[in-house]
């Protein structure tokens, strides 16, 4: 599943605009779900360096104002700019996260292969089933 935030619909045009680009090295011939999870890795961390360089620029500008002056308006912007910080820091450890686990579960990264499951899916899970027994008998 990807899942968009309310509001962020604008994030499914640079997506679609990178799915639909030709590949750079026409050589290499990626399945498609790779394509996909690439699109969409690429386009979530474009998002997110796009969020830090717009904290980034309203931080230098809150930190001029409380150069200036500190009053509650000053240190009520910076407790919203930390939790804005704080929020996409936690979006990107759980995005972390989580490909860390499917990367270290052969199973997962054995599903992600859609092309595969298509061609042959009787053949695939049969392959799955036996992955499951052999992992079984070593517990």
């Amino acid at each position: 599943f990807f899942l968009l935030p309310d509001g962020s619909e604008d994030s499914l045009k640079p997506l679609l605009d990178r799915l639909r680009e030709e590949p750079l090295d026409k050589e290499v011939k990626l399945p498609f779900e790779l394509t996909v999870l690439e699109a969409i890795l690429v386009t979530s961390l474009e998002a997110y360096v796009k969020d830090v360089k717009e904290c980034s620029a309203e931080s230098e500008v809150l930190l001029r104002r409380l150069r200036k002056t500190i009053s509650a308006s000053t240190l009520n912007s910076a407790y919203v700019l930390k939790g804005r910080v704080t929020h996409q820091y936690q979006q990107v450890k759980q995005a972390q996260d989580a490909l860390e686990r499917i990367q270290n579960d052969d199973s997962q990264m054995a599903l992600m292969n859609l092309t595969e499951i298509f061609k042959d899916p009787q053949g695939y899970d049969d392959l799955l089933q036996f992955r499951r027994s052999s992992t079984a008998h070593k517990q």
